[in-house]
């Protein structure tokens, strides 16, 4: 059979140890039963959902100062359900009549800090010897602990350990382990006595053998049996055992661990199980029923499925009939096969079990006990403990929100790692705050062999990272559940090795104004604002101081060398003026010093700060002035059509630009003008002054937008005769530019050698540019056909009768010229002689014979006509 003896931090068990039968160290042994707990990771959780338990507080175990240093642990149940009231053990020196030399328990009031000693008499006189296990009753009124100590109650004549109660308001200290009869314990066998309280305190549960073997290991206690609200009246406090003898057939041999429901209903509990032969059964978990008057074993496997030597621990009720603890055993719930350890929620109403899982992290226990259940059942807090093969032990509280589907770890060092000596675990009523027994990195300012520490929601926030080096005052909001009671120091240094400048305490969230000291030092600090685990930082830099600067001015351009005195400068400082940054800066070495060269700034006075690595700034009125040097630049831009050798040929407007970028510009910006008519010469100008002087621009223009004119005297629109010679006269002219050049299609004489149409063409163009053409059409045609009619009259004639002649000869010129020249005349092919044409018609008389005759006239052409003739008879009878 595998036994098992607990203590909530492994440094305990030496402690104990000399108060552990042969039995108990057999017991303590049963670590060696190796088990696991395996952490699953539930789909419905894949991402970590953000702490509620973000961090703690303070150590509620904090000893006095100077005193001698010892252990300090918090038990399940150490927590009132509204989670002010905390119940400790420790070995430390808390309060200052505190002389025994031995463990004592102790009630930490969280909302006001106060802390007072539990386990001492009724009349205030410390125990005699070592107290231990105590749990607090859900309303913080009555501690129920265990002790060794002679003195606490005058009827306690056993020297043995028992089981004492407190009231804290009336400030009895009653013994508890009495039997019905008032039978007492006669040994300090294994296991010692456990106690639970109900909820108001008036019921204690507890495991105690009055016999030494056999009878009743399960009793409670009613401190107010004539229900008169009065507790621990005499006569009217009873104890009334609890058959636990046998279960469902398992016959029980020891209790482990008990657990009572607030309403004093339920009692759990877990025992050494054995069966008819009295073999192990391991030890197992039951319930007992106070109004049915029933008991049940809770940790049986389901319908059909194997039963097996198992180990259920550490039972804890919610207020809605639900009870947490852990247990080996398999087949609880339909997934879960195997014997290692597990968390279960136990339903008792519906006698089923929540098998819980953590979701964040996985990681192979060998034990899991200590749990606790908030009222209403949706958190679980419990110890994992592990062993990593190579005798390496590590411990830690975690919590699972069994709403979100979530698990997180609760003992958190300040450095985000876990804490590997956590244990224990217990719960506020809604679950939160969560009490356990931490190391030494829980808080920032450490603590020598670990302390009593509550998580919950706690943080430090500041608008303000950095403080001047004059220091001052800086508001810090403080985020602590309503009605807690905390402490902050401001510090430097490190958790190992820091100074305290200032301490602030207080109750409940607020701000928090928060001085930090001036620089005397000249070096930078920095400050940290320690409450609890959370840790809030101040910069203070060591702000450079600027004595003089040499010199204060300097052009405009930059460049100028200059020197600074002063003190605080630091090896890399930068120097700005007016924001820009000096250039080549060296830093003196013993830091009064720093050289560099100025940038260059528009021309005004500009304030110098030094700024040192850390980015302390100096706040000096340390000023340089710019001086200007240089005049405005003027820029003209002209718009406009340009055409050659600088002339516009267009409309032409221009604008001005004045840039001065040293100084400011004295007077009225320059005005823009325009250009638009015709003209050689045109000056515009502008004029600017500035800090550095003064400077003019003007830009000349001229205008030639008219195109150049054209004369053509010869030829004209006319009709040529083929190879007629015609002299070619004609001109160019431009009024503004003049003229470049006045080429014609043709040069010399006109071209007359071919039969057509065809242009003569002139083309001039000015000095601007600007292009113009003129052309005259004529043609070249050749010699025009003629005919002749030739007549006689009379005809016929008489013989020596005037004969009158009369040759017409047509044809029309292009050019509307008639024919020119002589008409020959025949008679019977004999010339007779000739006549000119005068408008196309020649004649004369000639005198016939008697006779007929042919008569030809001939017209013999001119240089415009071709010639042709005509015929006629003549009669002369």
């Amino acid at each position: 059979m595998c036994r098992y003896y607990r203590f909530a931090h492994p440094t305990h068990r030496q402690l104990r140890k000399t108060y552990m039968s042969l039995r108990d160290r057999r017991a303590a042994s049963a670590r060696a039963c190796a088990l696991l707990l395996f952490l699953f990771h539930s789909p419905a959780a894949r991402a970590q959902t953000t702490s509620p338990w973000t961090g703690v507080i303070r150590d509620d175990a904090e000893q006095a100062a100077g005193a001698l240093p010892g252990y300090s642990v918090v038990r399940p149940r150490g927590m009132s359900a509204d989670g002010r009231f905390l119940v400790i053990e420790s070995g430390r020196t808390l309060v200052a009549d505190d002389s025994n030399g031995a463990y004592d328990v102790f009630v930490r009031d969280r909302q006001t800090g106060a802390l007072q000693r539990v386990s001492v008499a009724t009349d205030g006189a410390e125990g005699n010897s070592h107290s231990t296990s105590p749990s607090i009753s859900a309303d913080g009124r009555h501690v129920v602990f265990q002790s060794l100590a002679s003195n606490l109650d005058p009827t306690d004549t056993n020297g043995v350990d028992d089981l004492y109660i407190r009231d804290l308001d009336s400030g009895v200290t009653s013994l508890v382990t009495v039997g019905p009869s008032g039978e007492r314990l006669t040994c300090n066998c294994a296991p010692l006595p456990v106690a639970r309280l109900s909820g108001d305190g008036r019921f204690v549960l507890f495991s105690a053998d009055f016999h030494g073997g056999g009878g009743s290991l399960l009793w409670l206690r009613d401190r107010d049996a004539d229900q008169n609200g009065v507790f621990d009246e005499p006569g009217s406090v009873t104890t009334t055992g609890i058959d636990a003898s046998s279960i469902d057939g398992d016959h029980l041999a020891w209790i482990d661990a008990v657990a009572i429901s607030n309403d004093a209903r339920y009692a759990a509990f877990s025992a050494s199980a054995v069966d008819e032969n009295y073999a192990s059964l391991g030890v197992r978990m039951y319930l007992y029923d106070r109004a049915l008057g029933t008991s049940v074993r809770v940790d049986r496997p389901l319908p059909g499925m194997g039963d097996g030597i198992a180990r259920s621990l550490a039972p804890d009720f919610s207020d809605n009939a639900q009870l947490a603890y852990t247990s080996t055993a398999p087949h609880l719930v339909a997934d879960d096969a195997d014997a290692f350890a597990d968390v279960f929620v136990y339903n008792i109403a519906t006698a089923t079990h929540a098998r819980l899982q953590l979701t964040h992290r996985s990681a192979a226990f060998t034990d899991a006990y200590g749990t606790a259940l908030s009222a209403d059942g949706r958190f679980v807090a419990f110890t994992g403990y592990e062993n990593d093969g190579a005798g390496i032990e590590r411990w830690n509280v975690f919590a699972i929100d069994r709403d979100l589907h979530a698990s997180f770890d609760i003992a958190v060092g300040t450095d985000g790692s876990l804490d590997d000596t956590a244990s224990g675990a217990s719960m506020s009523a809604d679950g939160s705050a969560i009490a356990f027994n931490g190391g030494t990195h829980i808080l920032q300012e450490g603590s020598p062999i670990g302390g009593v520490f509550v998580a919950t929601t706690v943080s430090i926030t500041s608008s303000e990272a950095e403080v001047p080096m004059e220091g001052g005052s800086v508001p810090v909001e403080v985020v602590v559940p309503a009605g807690t009671f905390w402490k902050a120091m401001l510090v430097t240094g490190t958790s190992s090795d820091y100074i305290t400048y200032s301490t602030y305490s207080g109750i409940g969230p607020g701000t928090l104004d928060v001085e930090i000291p001036f620089n005397y030092w000249g070096e930078s600090t920095t400050y940290q604002l320690w409450l609890g685990s959370e840790v809030l930082s101040f910069e203070q830099r060591v702000r450079p101081i600027v004595g003089w600067l040499s010199p204060d001015w300097g052009a405009t351009t930059g460049g100028t060398p200059f020197q600074i005195s002063g003190s605080s400068f630091q090896a890399g400082a930068i120097v700005t003026f007016d924001g820009i940054p000096a250039t080549d800066i060296v830093t003196g070495e013993d830091g009064t010093t720093l050289y560099g060269v100025s940038p260059p700034h528009y021309a005004t006075s500009v304030r110098v700060v030094v700024t040192n690595a850390d980015g302390a700034a100096s706040l000096d009125e340390v000023w340089f002035y710019y001086y200007d040097e240089t005049p405005p630049v003027i820029t003209a831009t002209v718009t406009g059509s340009l055409g050659s050798n600088g002339w516009y040929t267009s409309d032409v407007a221009v604008q001005w630009s004045v840039v001065e970028t040293d100084s400011e510009l004295v007077g009225e910006p320059c005005a823009s003008g325009t250009l638009t008519a015709d003209v050689t010469s045109r000056v515009f100008d502008c004029s600017a002054s500035s800090g550095g002087g003064g400077s003019t621009e003007q830009v000349v223009l001229r205008r030639d937008a008219t195109r150049p004119s054209i004369g053509i005297a010869q030829p004209q629109a006319l009709s040529y005769m083929q190879g007629q010679v015609v002299a070619i006269d004609f001109s160019c002219s431009d009024v503004t530019s003049g003229v470049a050049t006045c080429t014609a299609s043709q040069a010399g004489h006109l071209d007359t050698s071919m039969l057509g149409t065809f242009s003569f063409v002139v083309t001039a163009v000015d000095h601007a540019g600007n292009t113009t053409q003129s052309s005259v059409s004529y043609s070249v045609h050749g010699k025009v056909d003629t005919s002749l009619s030739l007549s006689s009259s009379p005809n016929p004639s008489k013989p020596n009768q005037d004969v009158t002649l009369t040759a017409t000869v047509s044809g029309r010129a292009p050019d509307g010229g008639a024919p020119t020249g002589l008409v020959e005349l025949r008679v019977n092919g004999v010339p007779v002689g000739s006549a000119p044409l005068v408008n196309g018609v020649a004649s004369g008389t000639v005198e016939f014979k008697k006779g007929t005759y042919s008569l030809t006239a001939t017209y013999v052409g001119d240089a415009s006509f071709k010639s042709s003739s005509g015929t006629v008879l003549h009669h002369t009878k």
